[in-house]
């Protein structure tokens, strides 16, 4: 048989075979009816789920705040309350080392903060303190660093 007849008879098989089409099954635009129903239910329910989740958050984050919030304040002050107990630590350290001008500064500033019983109690003793350090001074300067801070104590 010749060559080029042989290419001809199975091209033209092959061509024949492959223009045969097998009907593709219809693909349909969207789903059947029923699995839209279900589809949407499910999201309905969902979306009430979700409703639900947030509102119980809300509600639980409502009953959280002021609680929250009142931790936080006490935090503060706790923080505050142990700045003002260094700061009086401070102020009677000064007045140790016979450093008079400072610690009357130190004791000014902490007189115009909101101290607790304790703190006003401690104040007042080292009011005395620098009071007294002050009247053993014989130049007299330290009673010049007084100020207003002694002013009510004479």
């Amino acid at each position: 048989m010749n060559p080029f007849l042989l290419f001809l008879a199975i091209t033209a098989l092959l061509l024949t075979g492959c223009g045969k089409k097998e009907a593709a099954p219809a693909a349909s635009a969207s789903p059947p009816k029923s699995d839209l129903e279900s589809m949407i239910g499910a999201v309905k329910t969902a979306s009430q789920t979700v409703s639900q989740s947030v509102e119980t958050a809300s509600a639980k984050l409502e009953e959280a705040l002021p609680e929250a919030a009142k931790t936080a304040t006490e935090a503060a002050n706790a923080i505050a309350s142990g700045d003002v107990n260094a700061m009086l630590e401070q102020a009677k350290k000064f007045v140790g080392e016979s450093k008079i001008k400072e610690a009357t500064e130190l004791v000014q500033k902490i007189s115009s903060l909101e101290l607790t019983p304790e703190q006003k109690q401690l104040l007042e003793e080292i009011k005395a303190m620098i009071q007294k350090a002050a009247a053993a001074d014989p130049a007299g300067a330290a009673a010049g660093a007084l100020g207003n801070v002694l002013g009510d104590q004479k």
